[in-house]
């Protein structure tokens, strides 16, 4: 169910013209959990609110205020930088960076990487119905 602040966190996005993917990464959370946040199935910690605030240049009162009234701008904040990368999203970047680059390989090449793929995947579901962990 989608909240105010859903809504509100999508229009935003959507009038800066910006991915759930560079929202994300801008404000240090993975890209789903944007999705998650306009959906109204989570909501964001306070350091990701203020990074939210940041990058909308509003105020967190604004951002998270009841009524649909549009979040008003306030005075420029000097760039904060995000916080790095977990490791785990560094590797969930390079995939997709992998898979973006693997659409210009041959169809040779391509049906060895989804090969490759299927079998780290086959592997994955095996150990998980044996129960351990490979």
């Amino acid at each position: 169910m989608a909240t105010v602040f859903g809504v509100r966190l999508r229009a935003l996005r959507k009038q800066k013209r910006i991915s759930q993917s560079k929202l994300g990464k801008a404000v240090g959370v993975h890209y789903n959990q944007i999705g998650l946040y306009e959906r109204g199935a989570a909501l964001p910690s306070a350091p990701v609110l203020k990074a939210l605030a940041r990058v909308f240049e509003t105020t967190v009162d604004a951002l998270l205020k009841e009524s649909l009234t549009p979040a008003t701008p306030k005075e420029p904040v000097p760039d904060i930088p995000p916080p790095p990368p977990s490791p785990s999203e560094m590797l969930d970047t390079r995939l997709e960076e992998l898979i973006e680059v693997s659409r210009t390989l041959s169809e040779t090449d391509r049906r060895t990487v989804v090969a490759l793929l299927d079998a780290f995947v086959l592997k994955t579901r095996i150990a998980a119905l044996a129960g351990t962990t490979m």
